[in-house]
């Protein structure tokens, strides 16, 4: 009915094949490091898992990291943090999305930025910059200006009446 293994020097047990049932609870204490060391797959099933680690904690994968997630994902980080990819990134939302920074926010890109919208693209700011050595906005209608603003060119002028009639100067 019951057994009990006490070694007082270095235990070592080595099997060939085997397997261990428990029919109810396991807990291990380890009162030091503990090292598993697998040459094939190493494989967990359970209904629930629950991960505490008090310290530090590294991951090192060598191939593929590909995880699924059946449900919904969130992650909590309560400092920085940093994500890096040598080669490239994709991130494909099916469904809604939103980003929302509450501070500052830098995209740097070091060749073409693209932003394209199926419907509708809405910018608004209190204060809004656009430079670059050549613009070019286009479309087939719209309004460029409003009651205070003010449009420089250097090769023709422009000038606009009351009545909504623009000769060219």
């Amino acid at each position: 009915k019951r057994r009990i293994d006490k070694a007082n020097e270095d235990y070592f047990l080595e099997v060939k094949n085997g397997n261990l049932k428990f029919e109810g609870n396991l807990t291990i204490d380890v009162t030091g490091d503990f090292n598993v060391n697998v040459g094939g797959e190493y494989n967990v099933n359970s209904t629930k898992k629950t991960e505490v680690v008090n310290g530090p904690y590294t991951r090192t994968v060598t191939g593929d990291d590909i995880k699924t997630v059946d449900g919904n994902q969130t992650n909590l980080v309560t400092g920085g943090g940093a994500h890096q990819y040598l080669e490239g990134l994709s991130t494909i939302v099916k469904g809604d999305s939103r980003y929302i920074v509450e501070g500052a926010h830098t995209q740097a890109v070091s060749k073409v930025l693209t932003m394209t919208a199926e419907q509708e693209v809405v910018l608004t700011s209190p204060e809004a910059n656009i430079a670059a050595d050549n613009l070019s906005v286009f479309g087939d209608t719209g309004t460029i200006g409003g009651e205070n603003m003010q449009m420089y060119t250097m090769k023709v002028a422009i000038h606009c009446t009351l009545l909504g009639v623009c000769v060219s100067r």
